[in-house]
């Protein structure tokens, strides 16, 4: 099976960045990954690791600090290093979207500090679950509790400013801040936790110049590239399936000769190629500056759950050593199924398509 990403010809000048992110993934990902998974915590630098890469802030002008490419870029590196960790393909998207927040409300000191620290930032639309409450001496209060989220090095928060919107870059170890780890099932090393957030947050720390507009754009962003992480996790268990069942013999040839084996590595390449072109709509859409909410929620329903299908299929293949530690399928499929939780549940997107649908006819 060919990679989604060679099936459909990128651009020529993107040509340098997908064999960057192919050697990165090499030489600092998939020889780590099944340790990060047991030690439930990525490598203490890969924010630096991404940045040697070329892998911060791809879509981000290089006036502002980042590499100056497109969302496009973007997604195809996450969906490369998705191939090898999960975990640490959705903490590049989480981090990208920080860094696009940033760039985009201008906020050069904060894009600074992310860009430059040795571990990656999440972003996270508290928008339901925060607010701003008020002002104290020391910068505005804010209260709120968020459920399972992903704690990087700091977090760029969305948080409800009476009728509108703003954002707070916050270290994790601010005195405000308090989180409680949780134990999941897939994406450990992403660190997904409980976070408990009442206190003050110097005006320093405020981001300025978000809007509804900008939220809606940080959230297409982080859907799309959650699928993108998605469909890379997909691809990786079906490669690894594939080379499996061209080495194990029954009856004296390789599983990979039985039409039932051929027909589900066939059935994953399909759906998982039909889910990236979904996800590339959704980063041309955003490249473009386009309206992507729905385009982006599209390319979730094409990728979480085919992703999760055929991590399922790739650990049946290897029988019952797919179950075990030994390979990767187990992880993948843990994976797979975590994405929703920092991409959106299928029901939020059918209802945000189907509301979409009834706007057009009526």
């Amino acid at each position: 099976m060919t990679a989604a990403i060679d099936a459909f010809e990128a651009p020529a000048e993107l040509t340098p960045v997908r064999d960057a992110v192919a050697a990165f993934v090499r030489n600092h990902v998939a020889s780590q990954a099944r340790a990060w998974d047991e030690a439930e915590a990525l490598a203490p630098d890969l924010g630096r690791r991404f940045a040697d890469a070329g892998l911060s802030g791809i879509a981000v002008d290089e006036v502002q600090g980042g590499v100056g490419l497109s969302w496009l870029a973007t997604a195809m590196a996450a969906g490369a290093v998705g191939e090898a960790s999960g975990s640490a393909a959705v903490a590049l998207a989480l981090h990208e979207c920080v860094l696009g927040c940033l760039a985009d409300a201008g906020a050069d000191a904060s894009l600074g500090r992310a860009l430059s620290d040795d571990q990656p930032w999440t972003w996270i639309d508290g928008t339901h679950d925060v607010q701003v409450i008020g002002r104290g001496p020391g910068g505005w209060r804010i209260r709120g509790r968020l459920a399972l989220v992903p704690v990087g090095s700091a977090m760029v928060i969305n948080v409800r400013d009476g009728a509108g919107v703003a954002a707070f870059a916050i270290d994790r170890g601010h005195p405000a801040v308090r989180i409680e780890r949780r134990a999941t099932c897939g994406l450990r090393a992403l660190e997904l936790s409980d976070v408990g957030i009442d206190g003050e947050v110097a005006d320093a720390l405020r981001i300025q110049g978000v809007d509804g507009d900008a939220l809606a754009t940080t959230r297409a962003r982080l859907v799309a590239l959650v699928a993108a992480a998605a469909c890379g996790i997909g691809r990786g268990a079906t490669l690894a399936a594939a080379a499996y069942a061209k080495t194990r013999e029954q009856f004296g040839q390789p599983i990979a000769a039985f039409q039932a084996i051929a027909w589900k590595l066939a059935d994953a390449a399909t759906v998982l190629d039909a889910a990236w072109l979904s996800v590339l709509a959704a980063v041309r859409a955003i490249d473009a500056g386009r309206s992507a909410e729905i385009a982006a929620a599209r390319a979730a329903l094409a990728s979480f759950g085919p992703a999760v299908r055929a991590c399922s299929d790739a650990l049946q293949i290897h029988g019952g050593y797919g179950y075990t530690t030994e390979f990767p399928i187990e992880r993948m499929l843990r994976d797979a199924r975590a994405c929703e939780l920092v991409g959106g549940g299928a029901d939020v997107h059918k209802g945000a398509i189907a509301r979409a649908i009834e706007a057009r006819v009526g």
